[in-house]
């Protein structure tokens, strides 16, 4: 039994009881750790705003002899509010949320990855840039930080330097046009540096670069794709994400309402 003072950010809620809440916490020392917020949910409650989906903060919790540990207080650093205005955002900032958890394993702390969760967060809310470089820019860095780096230099096959016509979604690697198949993910050279900048660079460089948008789209279908195929899990969160990408570019040819997809 012991006491436990750690920061970390919610990535799951549920509800249960008349006015409890079940967290899944990704802790800065601990990792993921499932604590109850007992009453949370009541309108007067301290721990209400801080037992939110994606609030980051200081926690104290009660760890007894069981899985689950006690929240007794929170000191709430970030909300992240502007995500929780718009839905795009918010089903963005959820599927984040889920490979992470599919990443990691209980009580297995990550600095790497919770300050890359912090990171997508921060741009996500405070910085206007576009959805789909957010997402293939987390993904890449995600995957490989959570031990599914794919292979970006030579051939996989042959050796050949600057290869990159084809990208393996099994292997994760990449193969010139010789030792490459039709199955195979077609990739050019600018889709390649996009991958090799999203894995490589500096944390406060992460989202510093520049590219049409019609490449960030491919990268990113390339990216959640392998995400998907390596965690073996098909995400709901992404899916209900493309589908208001969807529904928001029919507004938005429709009408030009720049405004699709806010709440």
């Amino acid at each position: 039994m012991a006491n436990i003072k750690t920061k970390g950010i919610v990535i799951r809620q549920r509800d249960y009881g008349e006015a409890d809440r079940m967290l899944t916490i990704f802790t800065e020392e601990h990792g993921i750790i499932k604590a109850a917020a007992h009453g949370a949910r009541r309108t007067r409650s301290k721990q209400s705003a801080a037992s939110q989906f994606l609030c980051f903060g200081e926690f104290m919790l009660y760890r007894g002899g069981g899985d689950v540990a006690n929240v007794n207080s929170v000191s709430p650093i970030d909300s992240f509010y502007p995500i929780q205005e718009d839905i795009s955002k918010l089903a963005l900032g959820t599927y984040f949320a889920d490979v992470l958890y599919h990443i990691l394993d209980s009580a297995n702390p990550d600095a790497a990855l919770l300050r890359l969760f912090l990171n997508t967060l921060y741009a996500l809310a405070y910085k206007n840039i576009p959805l789909e470089k957010i997402k293939t820019v987390f993904e890449w860095r995600a995957m490989s930080l959570g031990g599914f780096m794919p292979q970006l230099g030579v051939c996989a096959q042959c050796g050949k330097a600057n290869a990159g016509a084809r990208f393996r979604i099994r292997s994760g690697a990449v193969l010139c046009s010789q030792c490459g198949s039709r199955s195979d993910s077609r990739l050019d050279e600018l889709m390649l540096l996009i991958m090799r900048y999203a894995i490589c660079a500096d944390d406060k460089k992460l989202f510093s670069f520049r590219a049409p948008d019609e490449v960030i789209k491919r990268v990113s279908e390339l990216s959640e794709r392998y995400a998907s195929y390596h965690l073996e899990h098909e995400f709901e969160s992404l899916r209900y994400y493309k589908r208001l990408q969807d529904i928001n570019g029919f507004v938005k040819g429709a009408d030009g309402d720049e405004k699709a997809g806010q709440v």
